[in-house]
Formats: C-alpha cells, structure tokens, sequence
C-alpha cells in the first residue's frame, strides 16, 4: 500500500500534497478548503498543522499536515467512486499505523529538575519539549497564540533565575510556563492524559486540583464531539433515505452503501474517543 500516513509527534498524520496526489485534486483547492474550514471552526485549529516544502528551486510553498479528525473532515465532501475508494485505503491506513503505535514500547517518563522563579514552581520550555517531543519554538508559538503565560528570562532576570536554582546552564535565555499553561499546551496538542502523572508529581498537586480547573473545557470540548456526531448522522440519514427515493444502478447502490459504511466507522470512532473524553472526566 502507497506511504499515506506517516509519524510526527506521535499522531499519525498526512499531508495536504498527499491527499491532493491521491484524490485527484489541485493542491491549491485543497489549501483552499483547509483555510475555509479553519476560518469555519476554530476548534479544528489543532486538527491541520501549517508547514512548507520546497520543489527543489528552492522557492517554499505552504502545506498541511493533519490528523485523522483533520482528514476526515477534508475529505467528507470528496464524491465519487475513487475517492471513495481512497477514503477506504486512508481509514485502513490510519488504523494500521495507529495500532502500531500503540504496539510501540513505551519509554520510561523523563526525569525532570525541577525549577522555581521567586518561589513559584515553573517548567521549562526544553523540560516540556522532551516531555512531549514538540519543539520549543512550536511551544512558545502555541503559549503566544492562546495568550498562555510564559516568561522569558535574560540578562539579569536569568542571572536571579540561576542563583535561585542552583544552574549553570550556558543558555542566553530560558522560557518558563506555569502549571496553568503546560496542562493548557498538553490539551491542546491531546497530550495531558498520556503525561498526566508526570505534570502532577512536578507541580506537586493533586489530581482534583488541575482536573477541577479543566472541567468546563473537557466539557466543552465533549459537547463539540457530540455536535459532529449528530452532524454525521444526520448525513447518514440523508444518504439511506435516497435508497427509496430515486433509482440508480447496481454499481451506484454499491458507492453509496461503501460510503455509508464509511461514515458509519468515522461516527464509532468518534464515540469511542468521546468514551475516553468523559472517562477523563470521572474522579
């Protein structure tokens, strides 16, 4: 089978130029259709990471890559008979290599120093970057773009930063999150549960006193899950209610129960996911 996903940071993803190689499209309609789906709903913003590659001039041109929720909700409007067929191929795919992630030995949790700046304890921005394998500047721009705190220390504040934990760190300047903000960027990027023990022993806090402060946003993210269920559904009613209200032949009958078929895993999929979204929930 063709390379259609790929590994980065840990999500299977694929990319734009993929999607538009294999269904037949323009990449600049399928850039197109990402940016509208994006200014749509901002909560998708996770869903497509945008990057560049260059066509070997030199010259770089702008590319996503995007997750399965980002995939299926690009593809969902892709009609035809090959694209079912690709969407079928893309489905199999991300559950071979998410099954084999999954199956991948996990590594034992970093041991992380830590640190306090006037008293308080912080994280730094490359202790959270070995924690999650994002970088620090993906960090920095994800904290700056949701207004998370964070503060940058040089000079003279990293000197006080230094003497105050006993560091000889040769670095010009240091960025340091609160507890607030690193469960803020782990959410974000769907990490917090895979990290959460980690969090809870470096700041010291109890698991009901970070879990209480991100209730509403659990809730609110579960209700956005139920909200796409429901829009889904609706859909697969509309597709079997045109069983008996035209005719069509075999081979159209076929397309339309495999792409109903198709819609039908998207939505146990996204209750499996919603399963473990209010399991986060319980005390």
């Amino acid at each position: 089978m063709e390379n259609l996903v790929e590994v980065k940071n840990n999500q299977v993803v694929t990319s734009s130029r993929q999607v538009a190689k294999f269904f037949g499209k323009l990449h600049k309609n399928v850039l197109q259709t990402i940016e509208n789906i994006k200014a749509e709903n901002s909560a998708v913003t996770t869903w497509f990471y945008k990057t560049s590659y260059s066509a070997g001039t030199g010259k770089q041109y702008p590319e996503y890559y995007m997750n399965r929720d980002g995939f299926s909700l690009l593809v969902m409007g892709f009609t035809g008979q090959k694209a079912i067929e690709w969407k079928i191929k893309y489905i199999q795919a991300f559950n071979q290599m998410e099954e084999a992630l999954r199956q991948k030995p996990t590594t034992p949790a970093p041991v992380l120093k830590r640190v306090t700046y006037k008293g308080q304890i912080m994280m730094q921005s490359v202790d959270l970057a070995q924690l999650t394998g994002l970088s620090n500047a993906t960090l920095l721009t994800q904290a700056k773009k949701h207004k998370l705190c964070h503060i940058l220390l040089n000079d003279d504040t990293l000197k006080v930063f230094k003497l105050e934990n006993h560091l000889r760190t040769g670095a010009s300047r240091v960025v340091l999150y609160p507890r607030d903000t690193v469960v803020s960027l782990l959410m974000l990027r769907n990490l917090y549960s895979k990290v959460k023990n980690v969090i809870l022993d470096y700041f010291q806090v109890s698991s009901t006193a970070i879990d209480s402060q991100w209730f509403v946003a659990e809730t609110a993210t579960i209700n956005t899950a139920i909200g796409s269920a429901r829009k889904r559904l609706a859909t697969l009613d509309g597709i079997l209610e045109q069983f008996t209200q035209s005719r069509r032949s075999f081979q159209e009958h076929i397309s339309l129960l495999e792409f109903a078929n198709e819609l039908s895993t998207f939505m146990l999929r996204d209750l499996y996911k919603l399963k473990e979204q209010v399991a986060l929930l319980k005390p």
